[in-house]
């Protein structure tokens, strides 16, 4: 029931060089040409898109998203929410 979502990056914490994905913010919605480019409206791919400290990224809250498990041994902090605008 949320217009939007928001996730801002205090600290990437240490994530194992070798994972592409450990600890990511991960995007999915066949909407987005990034995430479908096999084909067309369907989903192949996931948008992860570069959270280093400071970074912020704001998008609607009906794109479904997801954290990819994180394996660093040092905190990574990131503060996420939804909001809405009451009509």
């Amino acid at each position: 029931n949320c217009l939007g979502s928001l996730v801002y990056m205090l600290t990437p914490g240490n994530p194992d060089p070798d994972s592409h994905l450990d600890g990511r913010l991960a995007l999915a919605d066949p909407r987005l040409a990034e995430c479908c480019d096999r084909e067309a409206g369907r989903v192949t791919k996931e948008l992860v898109p570069d959270m280093k400290a400071g970074a912020m990224v704001l998008f609607s809250s009906e794109v479904m998203h997801h954290v990819h498990p994180y394996t660093g041994d040092q905190p990574r902090i990131t503060i996420a929410w939804n909001f809405h605008i009451a009509s």
